[in-house]
């Protein structure tokens, strides 16, 4: 887990200034539980758990199961993108080194034209920059008017 991502994730579940963690209960979190997309399904999942205790839930049982990991998903994803950033990063900085020590023993080639390149850690590049993209989320349109 990148460095940033775990001093987060260590202050949302062992905070020094409070007594209990920065996403426990319910207060941060908006008290409709129609609003959550996920919410007949935990209904149907906390019928079939709470039937064989012979206990019924309540919109607090469905909105703690449609929001309890929100906060440390949202680091997790976070840590995703550092992560996937960091590695870009580092393939490019090798990338640019092999092409610099490839280049010397070529002749540049004449103006207006090219020649290709090839290393490992461009793909490294690649696949760190599939990531970037798949951690980041994606903007949010307004809804039209």
């Amino acid at each position: 887990m990148p460095e940033r991502s775990w001093r987060w994730s260590y202050r949302v579940h062992f905070p020094s200034d409070s007594m209990t963690s920065l996403d426990w209960g319910m207060e941060l979190w908006n008290w409709d539980v129609a609003l959550y997309e996920s919410a007949d399904g935990i209904v149907e999942a906390l019928d079939r758990r709470l039937a064989r205790t012979g206990r019924p839930y309540h919109d607090d049982s469905i909105l703690a199961e449609a929001t309890m990991t929100l906060l440390t998903d949202v680091i997790d994803a976070a840590g995703g993108v550092e992560s996937a950033y960091n590695r870009i990063c580092e393939a490019l900085a090798r990338t640019q080194d092999s092409y610099d020590k490839s280049s010397a023993n070529f002749p540049r080639p004449p103006a207006g034209e090219t020649f290709g390149f090839s290393d490992l850690a461009l793909e490294d590049a690649w696949y760190a920059l599939e990531d970037l993209l798949t951690w980041t989320p994606p903007a949010r349109r307004p809804a039209p008017a």
